[in-house]
């Protein structure tokens, strides 16, 4: 990705295609959905299931 900030908003995009596919009840709902790393494997961000959500509801 040309940046951190491109990366991140793509991983948040995923995180949010993820949500439809979980299911209140049955799958856990809680943790991370995505994590950044960086090309050496670092964790630079986590996305988890509260980030996505609030994300997806505020988003056009």
């Amino acid at each position: 990705m040309p940046s951190l900030e491109a990366a991140r908003e793509e991983a948040v995009r995923c995180a949010i295609d993820l949500l439809v596919d979980l299911q209140p009840g049955t799958d856990d709902l809680s943790g991370w959905l995505v994590r950044l790393r960086d090309e050496n494997g670092e964790l630079l961000y986590a996305i988890d299931v509260q980030e996505a959500e609030t994300a997806r509801l505020t988003r056009p």
